[in-house]
């Protein structure tokens, strides 16, 4: 495929993404701040979920996101300059930016003489009296890149901008368009949006559109900006609020093209895709797409690159204290305490230790934190010391949390809850957690749940809720895991995990998937020439060579491993192979693979 077909079958951005406008009557307009509240936003994009609680939030703010109306015109919505204040908001990671840049467009194209001047709103200046300057200088330096026959047909009159920069404000021919109010650090922003609304108060015909994630909107801007009467109190506004929807389906295959979207198609399984994981998805490189085989891959370089690319944007803002891996890391010790919730190892004299028979049932639901953070705390801690500021870190997750849409992992409908929104979510940071960050005991207690985590028909799984956790865990790629200290053994975090699953004498049966899926990675940690790009065919060679390599009958022995060799994983493979004669050879029920 061609570089030009290529850019053809993947646009900058969908031209039909769906805008829907809050449409409030006079009496509900009293509490316009209530309804931008990140968890009364629709989102069409979003499963239906099947937990009974998040079910009862979710009809609880039904009433709010019904006053959202879908507009049948996105180019004449976003084209009219009769609408004078606007606020663009997002509640599905990708859209509001490209919405303004429309707005630009759309507006100077249908009115040639409205002039739009599109900036980031930390730009914009903190005294009123600098806004006239400001204009002139950001129009003369548009001027400056045009040609003479693209000029607006007043201009060989004027002797200086100004007046003609005055006039458009008088008359509501200028559009200010400021995106990334979020991305400004809050004590200079509030600065910035006081000067911007005393700016507008002077000149009320000029219009105005701002863009900002909804923590933002509500938390930091709302009285000094939004607000219909500038008091503490005040839950009105004047403004329209506009939010940009979910993909469709459609959207989604335009956005990644035919050929990513077939391949994520494949791979995907239940994965709910937010816009800004699709953003990170199609931008991942050839060589890197060409070593995604498993969901682990697809949600490690999807995720991680995504939490990347918003965290950039944050740091502008100085408005968290966490770096890239203390919120991997984080998610993933909040992850691994729902999931051990009900016997966790950490937790001394617990009550539940007594239902270790009755199978270990993660949670997605809490209704107290104290016991929670504490053992959050001490999982972080265990990994960045114990002079890591506790609450200060929780109270940063809880604002990236609140006020970035791709942190919505959990919900809080009180503020001691924690209902984390998608089991499949918290088994993959679960799942990390024990490649990156576990210790012995919970790498033990994980492992005794390995082989009874499927439903046989003579024999039901206990452990049924760990599937997911342990296929993540087999297929996690190599660059999510980092060497830690405090890895016991020469097998590393990886492969004490998954060496119980090619052991015997546990339990009469072990989880073929579970070998199936660590086998490619025990093979290239091995040394035994399996690219991480392998094929089917480049994995049966490479299986060959490891039997060759262990069998002491074999006519032909075939080359070492390569030097750059995992010992832990070779240690793996050459125990299991070299029981396999044995093991298909025995009769009845004791040992057998299955």
């Amino acid at each position: 495929m061609s570089t030009t077909s290529k850019k053809t079958n993947r646009p900058k951005f969908i031209p039909d993404q769906r805008i829907y406008s809050l449409d409030l009557t006079p009496e509900e307009r009293f509490k316009t701040r209530e309804y931008l509240q990140l968890e009364k936003l629709p989102d069409p994009g979003r499963r239906e979920s099947k937990d009974p609680e998040l079910r009862q939030v979710d009809e609880a703010a039904q009433l709010y996101r019904n006053r959202w109306r879908e507009e049948p015109s996105r180019f004449e919505l976003l084209a009219d300059p009769a609408h004078k204040r606007v606020c663009i908001t997002v509640n599905a990671g990708v859209g509001k930016s490209k919405a303004i840049e429309q707005l630009v467009a759309l507006r100077q194209s249908v009115d040639p003489d409205h002039l739009v001047i599109l900036v980031h709103f930390s730009e914009l200046p903190t005294d009123p009296k600098e806004f006239i300057p400001f204009l002139v200088e950001r129009f003369t330096s548009y001027l400056d890149d045009l040609p003479e026959d693209h000029l607006p047909h007043q201009l060989p009159a004027l002797t200086s901008p100004e007046p003609y920069i005055r006039s458009l404000l008088r008359t509501g021919k200028l559009t200010i368009a400021a995106d990334g109010l979020d991305e400004e650090n809050v004590r200079v922003g509030k600065r910035k949006a006081k000067a911007l609304r005393r700016f507008l108060s002077s000149f009320p015909n000029c219009c105005c559109c701002i863009a900002g994630r909804p923590y933002a909107i509500v938390e930091y801007y709302w009285f000094e900006l939004l607000s219909t009467h500038n008091r503490d109190d005040d839950a009105s506004s004047h403004w329209e609020f506009w939010l940009v929807g979910s993909f469709t389906n459609r959207q989604i295959q335009d956005y990644l093209g035919p050929e990513r979207y077939k391949e994520l198609q494949i791979l995907q399984a239940d994965i709910e895709f937010t816009p800004r994981v699709l953003e990170s998805f199609r931008a991942l490189k050839s060589e890197v797409l060409s070593r995604v085989r498993s969901v682990a891959d697809v949600y490690w370089f999807s995720i991680d690159d995504a939490l990347k690319l918003d965290r950039d944007k944050i740091g502008r803002a100085g408005l968290f204290d966490l770096e890239h891996d203390e919120i991997i890391d984080f998610l993933s010790a909040c992850a691994i305490t729902l999931v051990l919730w009900q016997h966790d190892p950490m937790s001394e004299g617990d009550r539940a230790a007594s239902r270790i028979n009755n199978g270990q049932e993660p949670v997605r639901r809490l209704p107290k934190l104290n016991r929670f953070k504490k053992l959050v705390f001490e999982r972080m801690q265990r990994i960045y010391g114990s002079d890591w500021p506790m609450k200060k870190k929780w109270k940063s997750l809880l604002k990236l949390n609140s006020s970035h849409v791709e942190f919505g992992f959990f919900s809080q409908p009180e503020p001691e809850s924690l209902i984390w929104r998608d089991a499949t979510d918290r088994d993959f940071f679960a799942a990390l957690w024990m490649v990156r960050s576990s210790n012995q005991e919970e790498r033990e207690w994980f492992a005794n749940r390995q082989s009874l985590v499927y439903s046989f028909p003579t024999d039901s799984s206990r452990y049924a809720e760990l599937v997911e956790m342990w296929r993540f865990l087999c297929g996690m790629p190599d660059e999510a895991m980092i060497d830690r200290d405090g890895a016991d053994g020469s097998l590393g975090r990886w492969g004490q995990s998954v060496s119980p699953i090619f052991q015997t004498g546990i339990v009469p049966y072990r989880a073929t998937e579970l070998i199936f899926r660590s086998w490619p990675n025990l093979l290239r940690r091995a040394g035994f020439n399996l690219s991480s790009a392998w094929s089917e065919y480049d994995l049966l060679i490479a299986t060959a060579e490891a039997q060759r390599h262990f069998d002491p009958n074999a006519k032909h022995t075939s080359s070492k491993p390569s030097s750059n060799v995992d010992g832990g994983a070779h240690q793996i493979i050459e125990s299991f192979l070299r029981q396999y004669l044995k093991l298909r050879d025995l009769e009845g029920e004791t040992g057998r693979i299955i």
